[in-house]
């Protein structure tokens, strides 16, 4: 019974993400990354296994080695005999199960949510997978947000609670010391000889709960378990703490959730192209030509593509990019949260088409007849600076890239300032050679990849975006302007030019007008 409310819970959940904007949990389960991936709160549970292996009778092979606690704990008989089947071990993590096993579980696991989800069209979530975590997302879980350098899933060294009316006590299950599995009498006893209730002691902020301590935790691309157990010493359960993965009874798992097929949304678009339209978004820079305020986004894109059964942008340009990527690779044209982002993995001639539609449109309602087409290099840099005819690195003005409070003034890829080193010249550069995370330091900007077409601060006539978030096309020439998100901040600045690569997800665009 137990078991069934957990699935149907999941299944609701999935609902609420529907029809709601906040980031609501799944019973026994909260998101960790986007609204896309979410990880179990608890260890997966005997009496969740063994739901598992009821409906595989067939295969002996998925129920627990249960022999494996000889090898641990002496006297092991009750063990073996009571704690995979016993009910007062529902709670308790599933143990003593080879990785294969687990993976077995998955799968069914992925089968019963599926079949729920075909059955409810409300639920934008389509498809979803259940897993292992891989070794980053599981640290990254562990840590719930706090400092990557964190060894612990809460701040500090301590093992113990250090203040509040449980002050003293152990945050954790783990060994003292050789044949203690007890702890202390009292208050500051860890509560458990073996393994604890998967639910107990404090979570962490993502809300996991032992995510140090009690099992150590399989994970998907590697072979071994991390996070120490029941019978790890205080120094061995830590984060970063590890043992080979094999059926043993002090390691468990647990899995995340990740959904991997959106149902499309037939939403309405908002924009109506009339005179006010382009009025309302083309900034006149000089008497020879006008500038679009904002990159091309999704949303008019869209209303190009419908109205001329023109070729979508080619979404699979986002795979494989970074982490993740597959999100946008099957959302970011069209799910609603990208509407006012910038258009994306498209090619010259796509603009070119693009541009034709747009002159259309406007040539049927006005008495002047204009062309639309790419700015060249001259009017680029001219609609970046606006009223200052002066040379400046950016379109704000001056070298920095920060406001007077701390905050980047515009979408690009800042590389933390703990790399920052200094060479014997006094000249600042980056020491990355221990890191291989192609996103690091993406988001410090407050954007992982692209942010709305109207983010972030306007120049001084008016225009968003001339440095950073997309790379814009400059006509007949192949390199582009203004850096990307995936930019450093060199590359941002507005004399400097990149490499054309469209189409690609860097690359987008924005339009100049001009009288005929």
């Amino acid at each position: 019974m137990k078991y069934i409310i957990f699935i149907s819970s999941i299944f609701i959940s999935f609902n609420v993400l529907a029809n709601s904007k906040e980031k609501s949990e799944f019973y026994n389960c909260s998101l960790i990354v986007g609204d896309f991936l979410w990880m179990s709160k608890t260890e997966v549970s005997n009496a969740q296994y063994r739901k598992f292996t009821e409906e595989n009778l067939h295969d002996f092979t998925v129920l627990p080695d249960s022999s494996l606690w000889k090898k641990k704990v002496g006297f092991s008989e009750s063990y073996e005999k009571y704690y995979f089947r016993h009910p007062a071990y529902n709670d308790y993590p599933v143990v003593c199960i080879s990785k294969e096993n687990v993976i077995k579980f998955c799968s069914w696991l992925t089968k019963q949510i599926n079949a729920k989800l075909s059955n409810n069209n409300e639920s934008l979530v389509k498809e979803i997978i259940v897993r292992l975590p891989t070794e980053i997302e599981w640290k990254n879980a562990a840590k719930g947000g706090l400092s990557k350098y964190n060894i612990l899933p809460w701040n500090g060294n301590s093992l113990r609670l250090t203040e509040g009316k449980n002050q003293g006590n152990f945050r954790l299950n783990f060994k003292r010391g050789n044949g203690d599995y007890m702890g202390v009498a009292g208050s500051l006893n860890d509560n458990a000889d073996v393994t604890a209730p998967v639910k107990s002691y404090w979570p962490n902020n993502f809300g996991l709960y032992n995510m140090c301590g009690n099992v150590s935790e399989m994970i998907l691309d590697s072979d071994y378990s991390f996070g120490g157990n029941w019978s790890s010493n205080g120094y061995d359960v830590t984060i970063n703490s590890k043992i080979s993965t094999q059926a043993s009874c002090s390691i468990g798992f647990r899995y995340v959730i990740e959904v991997v097929k959106w149902r499309e949304i037939k939403s309405k678009s908002k924009i109506k192209i009339n005179k006010q339209f382009f009025a309302r978004n083309f900034i006149s820079v000089n008497d020879s030509f006008k500038i679009m305020n904002m990159e091309v986004s999704n949303e008019l894109y869209n209303i190009f593509l419908n109205e001329t059964k023109y070729s979508r942008p080619d979404s699979t340009l986002w795979n494989k990019k970074f982490y993740y990527s597959n999100q946008y690779l099957i959302k970011y044209h069209w799910y609603p949260d990208y509407f006012n982002h910038p258009v994306v993995n498209i090619s010259k001639e796509d603009v070119y088409a693009f541009a034709s539609w747009l002159a259309n449109l406007y040539n049927r309602t006005h008495y002047n007849k204009v062309i639309f087409k790419l700015p060249n290099e001259k009017q680029w840099e001219l609609a970046a600076r606006g009223k200052e005819n002066i040379l400046m690195y950016y379109p704000w003005g001056g070298s920095y890239i920060r406001n007077a409070k701390g905050e980047y003034l515009c979408n690009f890829k800042p590389i933390p300032e703990i790399y920052a080193r200094e060479d014997k010249f006094n000249n600042i550069y980056y020491d990355l050679s221990k890191e291989n995370d192609f996103m690091l330091g993406a988001d410090l900007d407050g954007s992982l990849v692209t942010s709305k077409v109207n983010s972030y601060f306007m120049n001084n006539i008016g225009i968003y975006n001339m440095s950073g978030n997309v790379a814009e096309m400059i006509d007949g020439i192949g390199f582009t302007k203004g850096g990307s998100w995936n930019s450093d901040m060199l590359k941002v600045q507005i004399n400097n030019r990149e490499t054309d690569c469209s189409p690609c997800a860097e690359v987008g665009f924005r339009l100049v007008m001009i009288n005929k």
